[in-house]
C-alpha cells in the first residue's frame, strides 16, 4: 500500500509538470518532446460506463487534450513528421472502438424526430480528439507523403464503420474528417467512393438499417459537385446502381433531403440524365406509403427546376400518368403537393409547350375523378387546373373531351352488356340444372322446341352442344336446331336490353316507360323561377356534386367548362402561372374560387 500511494503521488506530480510546461520558456526541442509525451499520455482510454470511476484521470486527460488542441491551433510548424506515429496512435486508441448495440436493434430505425437521442458517454474526450485530428488535417504543416503510410485502407474503413453510431454529434465530426481526408489524400478517393457504395448497397439489399446514410450522402453531394464534365462511366454507374435504388429503401425519410440534393447535382452536371432519373423514380414510386409519396413529389418538383425542355418532352407522358394519380389521391398532402407544382412558372411553360402530349393523359383522370375527393381545397385547385387547360388550348381541350365522352359511352355500353350477359348466363345455368334433373327432357322434342321459343327458357348453344352419348341422331339434330334458335334469341334480347339501358343512361325513356320512370328533378324548383335559374347546377351553392350521379355530374361539368371558355384567359393565369392558393392581392383569383369553385360544391359555413 505505501508503494501504491507513492506511485500515485509521482503520477500526479508528473501530470502537473506536463500540464504547466508548455507555458514556460522552453526550447523548441524540449517543447516538441513534451508534446510527444502528452500525445502518448492521451492514448490511455477510460471506462465511461461507470461515471464515478477514475474521475481525476478523466479530468486530467480532458485538460491535456484541451492543451494540445490549443497549442497546435495557435502555433505553426509544430506538427513534424516524427509526431505522426504518436498522433495516429492517440487517434486510433480513442476513436476506433466497438460501437454499443442499438437500442432498438430489430424495430424501426432510429428517428431523430421521434426517438430520444442516444449520446456517447465518452464524448467529452472524443470531441477533443476529433478537433485535434481535424486541426491536424487542415494544418499547413500537413505532409501528404508521410501521412500516406498512416491513412490507408484499414484506417479509412474503421472511420467509415463509426458512421453507424447513434450519436449525431460524432457523425457530424466524422463527416468533416472524412471530407478533409478525401480532399487531402488523392490516392484514397477511389477507395472512399467504393467503400461508401458498399455501405449503401448493403443498406439497400440486406440490412435496411444504418445511422449514417444522411451524413454519407452529404459527403457524396460535395463530391458529385466536384465531378468533371463529361461524367465518367464509374460515376454514371454509381447513379444507376446505388443512388437511385436508395429511393426504394423503407427509411428514406431519414435521408430524403440529402438524396434529393445528390440527384439534382447529377442533373446539373449532365442534363441528359433527366429521363433516366425520372423513369427510375416512377419505377420506385411508393404504392401505399403516402408520406414517402409526398417526398417523391417534392423531388420531382426539384428536378423540374433544372430539367431541360427537350428532356421534359421525352418523359412528360409517363410522368403525367403518375401526376394525375397523385392529383386524385385521397391523401390530402399528396394531392396538394402535386397541385402546388403549377405555381412554378417554368413548369407551367413546359406544360404549355407540350400540351398536345399531356392533355390527353391528364384530362381523362382529372375529369373523371374531380368529384371524388373529400377535401374542398383540392376541389378548388382541380377546377383551376381544368380552367388552365381550357385557356391554354381550347380546341385541343374540346377534342380530348369528345374522346373522353366517347370512351365513357363505350365503357358504359360494355358494362351494361357484361351485366346482361352474366345475368343470362346465371339464368341459363339454372335452366340447365333443371333440365339435367329431368331425364325426360332429352327423350322428347317438345322440350327443345319450347326452349327455343320462350325467352325465359333460353339455353346456351355451348351447353346444348354437350349432347349426352346415348342420344339418337334425330335428338341431336333437334338439340343443335334449338341451340341455333337460342343464339338468335340471345342476340335479340341483348340488343333490346342495351337499347333500353342506353336510353335510360342518356335520359331518353321510351314512351311506354315514361309514366313509370318520371320523377321530380333537382332543377324542377328552378323552373318555377326562370330568371333565377343558373347556367350550371355547379354554380348553385345548395348543390353538392356528390349528390349527383355520374352522368348528371358530367353534364353539369360540361356547362361549367362552357362558362370557363367565356371568361377572359388572363384571369386564370398571371404571368403565365396559374394561382392555386388565392394569394393574388387584386382579388381576381379569390373571386374565381369563390364564385366558381366554392359555390360549385356548396361549401357554405352554416352560422
Amino acid at each position: 500500500m505505501p508503494g501504491t500511494k507513492s506511485s500515485t503521488a509521482a503520477a500526479r506530480a508528473r501530470r502537473r509538470t506536463l500540464h504547466s510546461c508548455l507555458g514556460e520558456e522552453l526550447s523548441d526541442v524540449e517543447r516538441h518532446e513534451l508534446l510527444s509525451q502528452k500525445l502518448a499520455q492521451c492514448t490511455v482510454v477510460f471506462d465511461f460506463q461507470n461515471l464515478n470511476e477514475n474521475l481525476e484521470g478523466k479530468e486530467a486527460k480532458q485538460t491535456t487534450l484541451t492543451e494540445i488542441f490549443g497549442y497546435i491551433s495557435e502555433r505553426t510548424g509544430v506538427i513534424t513528421p516524427d509526431l505522426y506515429p504518436n498522433l495516429f496512435k492517440m487517434v486510433s486508441a480513442n476513436l476506433f472502438r466497438t460501437i454499443p448495440p442499438q437500442i432498438n436493434a430489430f424495430g424501426d430505425p432510429f428517428d431523430p424526430e421521434e426517438d430520444e437521442p442516444r449520446e456517447e458517454a465518452a464524448w467529452p474526450h472524443l470531441c477533443l480528439v476529433y478537433h485535434i485530428f481535424l486541426r491536424f488535417l487542415e494544418s499547413g504543416d500537413f505532409n501528404q507523403g508521410v501521412a500516406r503510410s498512416y491513412i490507408d485502407n484499414a484506417f479509412t474503413m474503421q472511420l467509415l464503420e463509426l458512421f453507424d453510431c447513434e450519436d449525431v454529434r460524432e457523425r457530424e465530426s466524422l463527416k468533416t474528417v472524412l471530407h478533409r481526408i478525401y480532399g487531402k489524400m488523392l490516392n484514397m478517393r477511389s477507395f472512399i467512393r467504393k467503400s461508401i457504395n458498399h455501405i449503401f448497397l448493403q443498406f439497400i439489399y440486406e440490412t435496411q438499417r444504418h445511422n449514417g446514410i444522411a451524413e454519407l450522402l452529404e459527403i457524396l453531394g460535395s463530391i458529385i459537385n466536384g465531378f468533371t464534365v463529361p461524367l465518367k462511366e464509374e460515376h454514371i454507374g454509381f447513379l444507376h446502381r446505388v443512388l437511385l435504388p436508395l429511393h426504394k429503401a423503407r427509411p428514406m425519410a431519414l435521408y430524403y433531403a440529402q438524396l434529393s440534393y445528390c440527384t439534382v447535382q447529377f442533373l446539373e452536371k449532365d442534363p441528359g440524365l433527366a429521363e433516366t432519373i425520372l423513369r427510375s423514380l416512377l419505377r420506385f414510386w411508393p404504392k401505399v406509403n403516402s408520406p414517402k409519396e409526398v417526398m417523391f413529389v417534392s423531388e420531382i418538383e426539384s428536378i423540374m427546376d433544372v430539367i431541360e425542355p427537350a428532356q421534359f418532352a421525352a418523359v412528360c407522358q409517363p410522368l403525367f400518368q403518375q401526376v394525375v394519380k397523385c392529383i386524385v389521391s385521397p391523401h390530402f398532402q399528396v394531392a396538394e403537393r402535386t397541385l402546388g407544382m403549377w405555381r412554378n412558372n417554368y413548369f407551367v411553360s413546359m406544360i404549355t409547350d407540350n400540351i398536345h402530349l399531356i392533355l390527353p393523359i391528364a384530362l381523362s383522370g382529372i375529369y373523371r375523378h374531380s368529384r371524388s375527393h373529400w377535401n374542398r381545397n383540392i376541389h378548388n385547385q382541380v377546377y383551376q387546373i381544368l380552367r388552365f387547360f381550357v385557356n391554354v388550348n381550347e380546341k385541343l381541350f374540346e377534342q380530348c373531351l369528345a374522346e373522353f365522352r366517347r370512351q365513357r359511352d363505350y365503357e358504359r355500353k360494355r358494362s351494361v352488356k357484361s351485366v346482361t350477359w352474366w345475368s343470362n348466363i346465371e339464368q341459363l345455368a339454372m335452366e340447365k340444372a333443371a333440365l339435367d334433373s329431368s331425364t325426360s327432357a332429352y327423350s322428347t322434342g317438345n322440350s327443345s322446341q319450347t326452349s327455343s321459343t320462350a325467352p325465359s327458357q333460353i339455353m346456351s348453344a355451348t351447353s346444348l352442344l354437350q349432347t349426352p352419348a346415348h342420344t339418337t341422331p334425330t335428338e341431336s339434330q333437334d338439340i343443335k336446331r334449338a341451340a341455333s334458335d337460342n343464339e338468335n334469341a340471345m342476340d335479340t334480347l341483348l340488343a333490346n336490353n342495351g337499347e333500353v339501358c342506353d336510353a335510360k343512361k342518356d335520359g331518353v325513356i321510351p314512351a311506354d316507360e315514361a309514366s313509370s320512370s318520371e320523377r321530380p328533378s333537382v332543377a324542377d324548383s328552378w323552373n318555377e323561377h326562370p330568371d333565377e335559374q343558373p347556367i350550371s347546377k355547379l354554380e348553385n351553392p345548395e348543390t353538392m356534386c356528390c349528390d349527383m350521379d355520374e352522368d348528371e355530374f358530367i353534364q353539369e361539368l360540361d356547362k361549367f367548362v362552357d362558362i370557363i371558355k367565356s371568361e377572359d384567359p388572363d384571369t386564370a393565369m398571371v404571368n403565365g402561372m396559374i394561382l392555386l392558393d388565392g394569394s393574388d392581392s387584386s382579388g381576381a383569383v379569390e373571386d374565381m374560387i369563390g364564385s366558381d369553385m366554392q359555390s360549385a360544391y356548396g361549401y357554405v359555413q352554416q352560422g
